[in-house]
């Protein structure tokens, strides 16, 4: 009977941790689902620069970073979104232009690369 009483304390304090643990996932759980992360392809139909925010052809509004470069898009140019939901809103964690040329590339080929002799010869 000494020992069973010996292991009491450490039964007792084993139990507490796995109450603790069992919180603590649950908790964790229910935090990850907050922010879900997603993505939207669509045709931008509005900019506004004043509420930093974008509107796509689906109709949803999507909430741009403060530090956003609105000179790389324009309406009606087909966009691939990446954000971030929860209950208070949708914000875009990246944006990519879809189509034959990005923004952020330059065509291969241009009249001034003719011109200058650096087009394809045969």
């Amino acid at each position: 009977m000494p020992f069973a009483l010996f292991l009491l304390p450490f039964a007792r304090r084993a139990a507490r941790f796995a109450g603790i643990t069992a919180i603590a996932a649950f908790l964790c759980a229910g935090l990850s689902a907050a922010a879900l992360a997603d993505s939207a392809d669509g045709t931008i139909t509005r900019l506004d620069e004043n509420d930093n925010t974008v509107t796509l052809d689906n109709g949803k509004v999507y909430k741009l970073p403060g530090e956003f470069d609105y000179s790389d898009f324009h309406v009606g140019q087909k966009v691939s979104l990446f954000y971030d939901s929860d209950p208070s809103g949708s914000y875009v964690t990246d944006i990519e232009v879809q189509g034959a040329q990005a923004a952020d590339t330059e065509p291969a080929n241009t009249a001034a690369t003719a011109a200058e002799g650096g087009g394809a010869r045969r």
